[in-house]
């Protein structure tokens, strides 16, 4: 997760993870220009806290997260799950996130998405 979650522009930490559902995650999420992040909940990075709620081994993993902020608009809980699908190739990897924080204007959630490492271009 360290090495394919953090999107372009930043750097990732796994700080827990309980890999079972109901289990705890944490993820540390670094800027690497800290001057250009709004919404964060240190100087240079954010401690994004959240849950395990679906685990399929070599199929699905899904999370919760709670986002926290000073800013509101830069609050809440998102949801993020990927999906592993077979192909005649090998597997496709597949990632969506729902109840994104409204201070995250689109445009900037799907760059970021589309920035993770090994992405497939139609992401959501």
């Amino acid at each position: 997760m360290a090495t394919w979650l953090p999107p372009k522009g930043m750097t990732g930490k796994v700080a827990a993870f309980e890999p079972w559902i109901g289990g705890r995650v944490e993820i540390i999420l670094t800027y690497l220009d800290a001057g250009s992040a709004v919404g964060r909940t240190g100087a240079d990075h954010d401690r994004i806290p959240g849950k395990v709620t679906e685990m399929l081994p070599e199929r699905c993993f899904g999370f919760a997260v709670r986002f926290v902020s000073g800013d509101p608009a830069y609050s809440g809980r998102m949801t993020i799950a990927w999906r592993i699908e077979p192909t005649v190739e090998g597997r496709l990897l597949g990632m969506t996130a729902e109840n994104v924080p409204r201070g995250i204007p689109p445009a900037d959630h799907q760059q970021g998405m589309s920035s993770l490492p090994g992405q497939p271009s139609a992401l959501s």
